[in-house]
């Protein structure tokens, strides 16, 4: 996984979450979930170039649900962490559990 470095938005330097730590312990707990097996179907599927690891959908949302919720963190810190789930990459290819994971939750139609 590729991620950004430095005192920019997505480092702690000033206080804030630190985004690519949080990034990055999101990438691992999925990898630890990952079915190649799966993945390949998925991947099949949504006809997709990405990388994907094959977690369900449900299991993808609780960690990225809880990864924010864990962060509590400022609007601008919040940016930076989709901004670096969303550019995650393996070998130079976007990974599209990752980018799934930047996405907001669906708002529940009450």
């Amino acid at each position: 996984m590729t991620s950004s470095t430095g005192s920019g938005p997505g480092s702690a330097d000033a206080g804030g979450m630190d985004v690519v730590a949080v990034a990055t312990a999101v990438a691992a707990q999925l990898r630890t979930l990952a079915d190649p097996v799966r993945a390949v179907h998925e991947r099949r599927y949504l006809k997709s170039d990405l990388v994907h690891l094959g977690v369900p959908m449900p299991v993808l949302r609780k960690i990225a649900v809880l990864a924010v919720r864990e962060a509590r963190s400022a609007h601008d810190d919040m940016l930076a962490l989709v901004d670096e789930l969303w550019t995650a990459a393996e070998d130079g290819t976007p990974i599209h559990e990752m980018r799934v994971a930047a996405l907001p939750p669906p708002e529940r139609g009450d």
